[in-house]
């Protein structure tokens, strides 16, 4: 779940989660989500420490990171061995 209340992403997030076969952002809107989904995520993740009207751009950013870690994304491998952040 995108919240600005969740853990900041970070390289390390995005190197675990292009690991996995599908992963799914719920992105709230305004007041965001109900407490009672709580039990239903598996984690809450924020880009930083501001507030935004959605999560749908974190979201996106979070893909972004990550889906450069997914072999064959990028075209080069090497591209990422020489990134610093």
């Amino acid at each position: 779940m995108t919240s600005p209340a969740g853990k900041q992403f970070s390289q390390e997030d995005a190197e675990r989660l292009a690991e996995y076969e599908e992963v799914i952002f719920l992105c709230g809107r305004y007041e965001g989500f109900d407490a009672r989904i709580d039990s239903l995520i598996d984690e809450k993740l924020s880009i930083g420490p501001y507030v935004l009207s959605g999560g749908e751009l974190p979201a996106m950013v979070m893909m972004e990171a990550i889906s450069r870690n997914i072999p064959g994304v990028l075209g080069n491998e090497d591209t990422l061995k020489d990134e610093t952040f």
